[in-house]
């Protein structure tokens, strides 16, 4: 039998690629991603030669029993495949595996390079062995170079500066995205106008076009949303009063065709967009799970891999996905259903082989949503009930609606109502299915020409202009991504150190930066203009993806930027100064300035003459007190930081009163008993902002159930349906047990 040596990234994936390989001969080892770095001692301070771009690679303490072990292993085996992931990282890991071997192991080498772990993939993969890339190698080691080369020297800068800690290359760029954002807000001016909402009997609701000419008013033009906007209550008011109680029908348009194209399957950044905003999920928790339902996770005894490759900037997805895909269409709905195969457009191979992968999608099309929801725990099922839903709908037929106007007047004042029907739902028969997606189409009896209709009702609405909303999670990769800046496998990274070095808080789901962070992003745009840029970035990222295709050279492309940035590191360091106190140190008479603190970002006064005078001052944080007040103590609440860099409400005399304020929805107490233990039953809010029922006599009572059926009604006795949990699964039962004994699986509910 063959002996052979398969190494990849992940442990986490050895179980699933194992059992399609497992008659092949051929031993799965990790690496447990990186296993080097770069030794700074070599090349101080940087860790590499700015000329020649030498240096000196270590092993990372945690990997050297690893590396011992894939020595022994590689010496032992016939061939070696390099199997790590197939992007920039993995080929770079996969070069790293080459370095440590032995001359004799190297040549046993070949790399093999799959998007998916399925059978079908590796074993493709094995017939189809490269060499390593080393053009990706190079834009990986630029990249390297590039980002300890500015950052350190960034970080340099700031410390002396502000004393503050490191600023990264691309989290700079994010930085002046949250920078600009709360300029922008800053700039808000409130604005406010009114409008008439009228409602004929009918429900109808009517929209004014056009003031009757007799009626003198002041509007609000610069608004273009087709709406009468009254810059004054009292014109509004004027009009509502020249309205007569009927509405005439002057005329129907002809209706126009509305076309609402198929969605894209995910990349890596929609995939995070949608997860924060449709499923409730933070990028990092994302991130994880996508790459667990990647690596494989347990069903039924047996680890699956149940999407493609997570990390990817493209949308397009393979040829034999796209067949099996049309077949699952046309099965399970009708070939009307089907969309245009010229939509669809397949990765070439060569784009595969450079790490442009092709969308993120299901392994496997027949595994749908339902037939995983028991089986997979709560964010891995919604995450790939998203991934799946928006890769086949991608290929389905768009949908289609008629847009009709009606056009009405009242006593010369024109006002018209719009109906929107659907013609052909298309691919949202997956978004009402798994969703629960739904639109009104709703109209009242049908309208005639000049037959007139009374008024419901006539209400002067004030509207105010909203200012513009604080970045999220998911608007930050969006302008990230937009702007080419990162790399899908750093979107995520790059917001938690931007909260780790308390630049910025989350707040409710809102980035807001921090004083410190503001004063470091004016710092670096002040003194490093053309790295504050977005072109500055984008263009780096476009340079290293051109050196990954073989048309830059990689050393010349780093002397060039290093070139130039030392030249404006150099100046800026000439004019480094601290914003002065206006008194002098009670110690040594020199100048008092205000630093910031490197751990907490918090500010301190101390001594300029530092590190000879080691004078300071810790100024004392004004709390932002609220009119609420504790209800334990009664002294006022203020908002503060948690470690995880989140706002939460606590009591301002902290730490005499310990009070934190909850943000769940008080429980609510149920005019039912427990099954079990006949205390009374709790509706309660978890951490995840679900609901649930439990004991009151929990913890001795550990009786439970999910509130995912609310709205759902036994067939027998009209009382609420619930989940519960079996000895092997989840069924469907009457919440009445056992006064009523309904009870159903998953699987014969939905079918019902």
């Amino acid at each position: 039998m063959k002996n052979e040596l398969m190494l990849i990234e992940s442990p986490n994936k050895i179980a699933t690629i194992e059992k399609y390989i497992k008659n092949k001969g051929i031993k799965v080892m990790a690496t447990v991603g990186h296993f080097r770095e770069i030794d700074e001692k070599s090349f101080p301070p940087l860790g590499f030669d700015l000329k020649s771009f030498e240096t000196t690679w270590k092993s990372i303490a945690r990997s050297e029993n690893i590396i011992d072990k894939i020595n022994k292993a590689a010496d032992n085996s016939s061939k070696i495949y390099l199997s790590t992931d197939p992007d920039r990282e993995g080929e770079a890991i996969s070069w790293h595996i080459y370095s440590i071997l032995s001359e004799k192991n190297r040549k046993k080498c070949s790399r093999v390079v799959f998007n998916e772990i399925t059978k079908r993939a590796i074993e493709e993969a094995l017939l189809k062995p490269r060499n390593l890339d080393q053009n990706q190698i190079n834009s990986y080691l630029a990249r390297k170079f590039l980002d300890r080369g500015l950052g350190f020297k960034l970080s340099n800068f700031v410390n002396k500066s502000i004393g503050g800690i490191s600023a990264g290359r691309v989290q700079s760029i994010a930085l002046k995205f949250l920078r600009d954002k709360h300029e922008e807000i800053k700039r808000f001016v409130p604005e406010h106008w009114f409008n008439l909402k009228i409602t004929l009997k009918n429900t109808l609701e009517l929209t004014l076009r056009k003031v009757s000419p007799d009626i003198e008013v002041e509007l609000h033009k610069e608004l273009k949303n087709g709406l009468v906007n009254f810059l004054k209550e009292e014109d509004a008011g004027k009009v509502k009063a020249s309205l007569l109680p009927e509405y005439t029908l002057l005329s129907i348009d002809d209706p126009k065709k509305e076309v609402q194209k198929a969605p894209r399957a995910l990349k890596t950044s929609s995939m995070q967009k949608n997860a924060i905003n449709k499923l409730g999920m933070s990028s990092n928790a994302t991130e994880r799970t996508a790459q667990k339902l990647y690596e494989g996770v347990n069903i039924d005894g047996e680890s699956i891999s149940l999407i493609t490759y997570p990390r990817t900037d493209r949308e397009d997805l393979s040829e034999s996905f796209v067949k099996e895909a049309n077949e699952f269409i046309i099965n399970t709905y009708s070939k009307a259903y089907l969309g245009s195969s010229k939509s669809v457009k397949a990765p070439k191979k060569e784009e595969l082989v450079q790490g442009a992968h092709e969308g993120i999608r299901p392994t496997d099309i027949k595994l749908t949503p339902e037939s995983l929801e028991n089986k997979l725990e709560p964010n891995e099922f919604k995450l790939y009930k998203l991934i799946w839903t928006y890769a086949v709908a991608s290929l389905m037929k768009e949908a289609t609606y008629e847009n009709t106007t009606y056009r009405f007047e009242n006593n010369k004042n024109q006002l018209t109502a719009n109906f929107r029907k659907e013609i052909f739902e298309g691919f949202k028969v997956l978004f009402k299915k798994y969703f629960a997606l739904t639109e009104d189409f709703s109209f009242p009896e049908d309208l005639k020409i000049n037959n007139k209709y009374p008024v419901g009702n006539v209400e002067i609405k004030r509207v105010d202009k909203r200012p513009p909303a604080p970045h999220t999670e998911a608007s930050l990769i969006d302008s990230l991504d937009e702007e080419g800046i990162g790399r899908p496998s750093t979107y995520s990274h790059i917001i938690n150190i931007v909260l780790k070095r308390e630049y910025a808080v989350l707040e409710k789901g809102k980035i807001n930066i921090t004083d410190f962070g503001l004063v470091v992003a004016a710092l670096l745009e002040k003194h490093f203009p053309e790295i504050m840029k977005y072109d500055y970035t984008r263009n780096m990222e476009k340079e290293l993806d051109n050196i990954s295709e073989n048309k830059t050279e990689w050393k010349l492309f780093l002397r060039k930027v290093f070139d130039s940035f030392f030249k404006e590191f150099a100046k800026a360091s000439e004019s480094i100064t601290h914003e002065k106190v206006g008194r002098n140190c009670s110690q040594c008479n020199s100048d008092l300035v205000f630093k910031f603190a490197k751990k907490t970002g918090k500010k301190f006064i101390s001594c300029s003459a530092f590190p000879k005078c080691k004078y300071v001052e810790f100024i004392e944080e004004k709390k932002e007190l609220l009119e609420e007040l504790c209800p334990e103590c009664s002294a006022p609440l203020t908002k503060k930081i948690s470690k995880l860099k989140k706002v939460f409400v606590g009591c301002s005399a902290f730490p005499k009163c310990k009070y934190v304020k909850s943000d769940r929805v008080p429980d609510e107490v149920l005019d039912r008993q427990c099954p079990q233990c006949n205390s009374v039953l709790v509706k309660k809010q978890s951490k995840y902002k679900t609901f649930f029922i439990s004991c009151s006599g929990f913890p001795k009572c550990k009786y439970i159930e999910d509130l995912s059926l609310e709205g759902k009604k036994c067939p027998e006795c009209q009382s609420d349906l619930v989940k519960k949990k079996g000895k092997k699964s989840y069924f469907i039962s009457c919440s009445k047990y056992p006064k009523c004994k309904y009870s159903a699986n998953m699987k014969d509910l939905k079918n019902e």
